[in-house]
């Protein structure tokens, strides 16, 4: 097994080129929010809670579609579009990125 390389990105600079890629695979916004957030405000059942999915997570990735609401209400293409981004494209370039953790997120 090869041994992992280190990220030649970290913080900002890795938020910066998570947006810059997300852009491209066609999401309108791009977030992170420290994992403390659900904690703090309490609208979430803790079982569906950041930490209680990765035990080690401190941001969590926000992304958005804009959508007006007839293409919501009768297509799927807007779950598509998330499943290409977030089941496969963004996780497969973040570990290109040097299979960082993200752990290395810090908001």
């Amino acid at each position: 097994m090869e041994p992992r390389k280190k990220s030649s990105v970290e913080g900002q600079e890795l938020k910066d080129h998570i947006i810059e890629f997300c852009e491209a695979q066609g999401a309108d916004l791009v977030g992170f929010a420290p994992v403390e957030r659900w904690d703090d405000a309490g609208e979430v059942p803790p079982d569906f809670r950041p930490r209680a999915l990765w035990p080690t997570a401190l941001t969590v990735i926000v992304i958005g579609l804009q959508m007006p609401l007839p293409i919501v209400e009768t297509t799927l293409w807007s779950e598509e579009l998330l499943k290409r981004v977030l089941a496969s494209a963004l996780p497969d370039y973040i570990k290109k990125e040097g299979e960082i953790s993200l752990a290395k997120l810090k908001t």
